[in-house]
């Protein structure tokens, strides 16, 4: 049976003990089932995780007991930001919670000529909320102990400025393949970002902006993919091209 894994937002030390509340203990009870004497690991997102013990369960309050401090799963080499055209509700959910699975070091929603979602500021921190939720349940499931940047929303023209290059925009009208764009930047690349369109896509000037801005537009295939589709099958061939994929 598979030793569960808990994300804390706390600091962890080797050999500690850690006391838990509120969320984190309804879900080693109500989720999990946990009793006290139980084996799991814990683990804050700092990049290790720690072998522990359910020590106490009482008064919706757990005492958990850390041993040492194991490095786990090692990062991939290859930073990816994927800067994502803001999808509507279940989509952007499994955008971040499949971008985890895949590696990705930070997901970018972006705003663009075609996005039909609009977010107040209260809207807009319910949602940061719940995407980092998803972030961090992902990392539990799925093994890895840095849980990525998921960041604001940020305008177009904000995000080509400070995204780390090589850059590749997808474009289904695109003349060039992904794998050739892929091909032409040699094996030596460590940090590379995808820009996405939302599901109406990416405009003709918001394309040619991003080439202007140094982005190389390429196409995934013959097929046309859905907004939430197109930046996991770009992060898993990166993760194949660059990455720790075999």
């Amino acid at each position: 049976m598979r030793i569960p894994r808990i994300f804390v937002d706390q600091s962890l030390e080797p050999h500690a003990e850690v006391v838990l509340e509120g969320a984190a203990v309804r879900h080693l009870v109500s989720a999990l089932r946990l009793k006290p004497g139980a084996s799991l690991v814990v683990f804050n997102g700092d990049g290790g995780e720690y072998a522990a013990r359910l020590a106490t369960l009482q008064n919706k309050k757990a005492v958990v007991q850390l041993g040492a401090r194991d490095p786990g799963i090692a990062q991939s080499p290859l930073s990816i930001t994927l800067l994502a055209g803001l999808a509507r509700g279940e989509r952007m959910d499994l955008l971040v919670q499949k971008s985890v699975e895949l590696g990705v070091s930070e997901l970018v929603p972006v705003l663009t000529q075609r996005c039909e979602v609009r977010l107040d500021q209260s809207r807009l921190a319910r949602k940061m909320r719940h995407w980092r939720e998803i972030a961090r349940s992902a990392c539990e499931q799925c093994g890895q102990n840095t849980v990525p940047v998921i960041a604001q929303p940020q305008k177009l023209t904000e995000v080509l400025a400070a995204a780390p290059r090589p850059g590749f925009v997808l474009y289904p009208e695109s003349p060039l393949s992904f794998s050739a764009a892929c091909a032409g930047q040699g094996t030596a690349v460590t940090r590379v970002s995808v820009l996405t369109g939302p599901e109406g896509g990416l405009s003709e000037p918001e394309v040619a902006a991003a080439e202007a801005a140094g982005f190389l537009s390429c196409r995934l295939g013959p097929r046309v993919l859905r907004a939430e589709t197109a930046p996991l099958v770009a992060a898993a061939l990166l993760q194949q091209i660059w990455g720790d994929f075999v």
